[in-house]
């Protein structure tokens, strides 16, 4: 399937320039689909005629929001009526294949109780309730 839609979805001169272009650094590939093809896994395409290599080997692909939520009719949310909702706490991400206590396991650094953010987070859930629901905040 990857290689049928690698074949269709990029003509054989796309595949040229992306080829063309490809190095360190990666190009960046910016992939505006219609809403027909926002579905397609775009950085699994294979490369037609090759021996699987994908499309995310040869560039890094950026896919927008699509335009229908982009520019979809929103109401403001005014602080007046949200003050007292519970407040969205930040989440530092794991970086993958490394120990979440370990120098390179945080996307902000090693997890640390006495650490400025930890502390001023401990703060902020001990007056008031914080989405999402945590028992500590490390």
């Amino acid at each position: 399937l990857a290689n049928i839609l690698g074949e269709h979805l990029i003509p054989a001169a796309g595949w040229q320039l992306i080829a063309d272009a490809s190095g360190e650094p990666l190009p960046a590939l910016f992939v505006a689909p219609t809403a027909r093809l926002a579905q397609v896994p775009w950085s699994l395409l294979a490369v037609p005629g090759d021996t699987g290599r994908r499309l995310i080997e040869l560039a890094d692909i950026l896919v927008p929001a699509p335009p229908n939520i982009a520019n979809s009719p929103r109401t403001p949310a005014r602080w007046d009526e949200r003050r007292d909702s519970p407040a969205l706490l930040i989440l530092d991400p794991r970086v993958p294949g490394q120990r979440p206590d370990s120098a390179l396991g945080s996307v902000l650094g090693r997890p640390d109780a006495d650490g400025p953010l930890a502390r001023h987070f401990a703060e902020l859930r001990a007056r008031r309730d914080v989405l999402p629901e945590v028992s500590s905040t490390v």
